[in-house]
């Protein structure tokens, strides 16, 4: 997808600034394009000074700490993870559309057929595909 990536120096890491940040500004496409770049392009972890530094600057934050501290921003965060949960999203990125979830970066041209024609999903053979029982359950 032309990306040069350039992940951080360990894997896993704790995401709640980033995560947070994204919320309190407001989920914008540009604002989470940037959070997503400092991670995957520059290398940065929200989870420690330097990396938490550089992502506010790419995200034209001056005190990112107040917003991510902000009680209301935590709440909303846990309401759209809980609401993410109850709709089937398991993993990112997830996408859902009239009540049908797509996952990963490879089910976007799937995605895109979809919105061309949302009735895709309907047939017979597709419907016996939600009957399967799921091998694994998220929490």
């Amino acid at each position: 997808m032309g990306v040069d990536f350039n992940l951080p120096p360990n894997h896993l890491f704790n995401p709640l600034r980033a995560l947070r940040l994204a919320e309190a500004l407001g989920g914008d496409l540009k604002a989470v394009q940037s959070i997503f770049r400092s991670v995957s392009v520059d290398g940065n972890l929200p989870d420690n000074d330097e990396g938490w530094t550089d992502m506010q600057a790419s995200a034209g934050v001056t005190d990112g700490d107040a917003l991510v501290n902000d009680p209301e921003i935590k709440a909303w965060l846990m309401a759209n993870g809980d609401k993410a949960i109850a709709a089937g999203a398991f993993g990112v990125p997830t996408f859902v559309i009239n009540d049908e979830v797509f996952w990963g970066d490879d089910a976007f041209e799937m995605i895109l057929d979809y919105l061309e024609n949302p009735e895709m999903l309907a047939d017979d053979m597709q419907r016996a595909v939600g009957l399967v029982p799921a091998a694994v359950r998220t929490r």
